[in-house]
């Protein structure tokens, strides 16, 4: 028998560890069925290669999915330098090839990439252009051109650095970088290799952290594993093959596979009322 969805459930905040190879959306899957609601919403869409942090309203609380969405966002990232693809990530066909930045000019050039910057969406985007996702303009055919917008980049730095060797031509940078609302890491990606000569896509991305919440204490946090360029270099591998599998492939995507009771579980046991507490912690203040 069908699981009844309670219309009346529980309003909570949920933190919960997207795992990539899923579109934000369809993550709300494994939440809607372990709390039994379909009146979810999630905070800041992750594009389907990347993981982390989901910051999930549900009940009556869903009314405050746009002031959750505008708090900073820390995210940690693999640039693969050397080679472009038009979705400016490991799914994406590569479309430029070029040589690679050494690690010192890579350091030299990321404080540019602090402050107000003007970034230029990527066309593979849930933007809209004519009543239409820009993404889906330009899989139709369409030429998409895209304006400028003003980000926020509070800090960035070089956690690590893999240089080429003879197997693999490309370089591998990991950073962190702290940013405002609407800052795309792809176009911070492409336009870091600009400023050094190159080209790049990001090979991984992990949200860490939204406003006052930690993705080590989401639902799920321990599924993800460590992030590293090494990760990286494997998530390239692994969405370059699913890529060629799907333009081969007429198959529909396969239904929701049912999570287990440990999923289900972690996702009961995180989810938070809207104590005073919480309420403070995300900015609202009372005044009396």
């Amino acid at each position: 028998m069908r699981k009844q969805k309670n219309k009346n459930a529980v309003s909570g905040v949920l933190l919960y560890a997207k795992n990539p190879g899923l579109t934000s959306f369809s993550s709300l899957w494994s939440i809607k069925h372990a709390l039994g609601t379909d009146k979810v919403g999630h905070t800041g869409t992750l594009d389907s290669f990347a993981e982390g942090l989901l910051v999930v309203l549900t009940g009556h609380l869903t009314h405050l999915v746009p002031h959750i969405t505008g708090f900073t966002k820390t995210y940690q990232a693999v640039i693969c330098f050397g080679s472009e693809t038009d979705t400016l990530d490991p799914g994406g066909a590569v479309t430029k090839n070029s040589d690679v930045p050494a690690k010192e000019d890579l350091e030299a050039v990321l404080p540019k990439f602090t402050g107000a910057l003007l970034q230029v969406p990527p066309v593979y985007s849930a933007l809209h252009v004519d009543g239409k996702r820009a993404s889906d303009a330009v899989r139709g055919g369409k030429s998409v051109e895209l304006e400028s917008r003003q980000v926020f980049i509070y800090s960035n730095k070089l956690v690590d650095f893999k240089s080429p060797t003879a197997e693999d031509p490309h370089a591998y940078a990991l950073i962190e970088v702290v940013c405002s609302k609407g800052t795309y890491i792809r176009a911070l990606a492409r336009d870091i290799a600009y400023a050094l000569g190159s080209v790049a896509h990001l090979s991984a991305l992990r949200r860490t952290q939204v406003g006052p919440f930690h993705l080590e204490d989401a639902a799920c946090y321990e599924s993800l594993g460590e992030f590293s360029i090494e990760r990286g270099i494997e998530n390239d591998r692994r969405f370059a093959g699913i890529r060629k599998n799907l333009e081969k492939s007429s198959d529909k995507p396969k239904s929701p596979v049912k999570d287990s009771d440990t999923v289900t579980a972690a996702i009961q046991s995180h989810l938070l009322s809207f104590t005073p507490s919480l309420a403070s912690l995300c900015g609202f203040k009372c005044d009396l």
